[in-house]
């Protein structure tokens, strides 16, 4: 899996409408499962008149923290699925429930893998690899 996602703001029909995990191209007409994110940037004190902005910038860690050093410090390891989406907001889009599944389960297999190297750091009072 090539991770982190990166891209502009995903919201012109001809850049984000492929499966994420497979690659294949995905008809509007659907069937679309999608994975949604966002944010708002309200500009009043009312706050009526929320919208994306470009002086947002999404993004999405899955975050591991390990041993306690003292006197406050930790080791620590993530990865970083999504990074640097503009606007504050993303659709990554699937073919299929299947496709889903993979996505996570791939990101879950190297978010672990991650994990046991600082595990290993943690075991041998070796700083953190990241």
């Amino acid at each position: 899996m090539n991770l982190p996602i990166t891209a502009e703001r995903l919201d012109d029909d001809t850049n984000d409408y492929i499966c994420r995990t497979c690659g294949s191209e995905i008809s509007m007409k659907g069937p679309i499962i999608s994975m949604n994110f966002g944010a708002f940037l309200f500009s009043d004190e009312l706050k009526e008149s929320g919208h994306a902005s470009d002086k947002m910038e999404l993004f999405w860690h899955f975050m591991y923290y390990g041993r306690i050093i003292p006197p406050r410090d930790y080791t620590y390891t993530y990865l970083t699925l999504v990074s640097k989406m503009l606007g504050g907001q993303a659709d990554l889009r699937f073919c299929s429930i299947e496709c889903l599944r993979t996505f996570f389960s791939s990101a879950i297999d190297l978010f672990e893998a991650k994990i046991a190297a600082i595990k290993i750091a943690d075991d041998t009072g070796a700083e953190s690899a990241e």
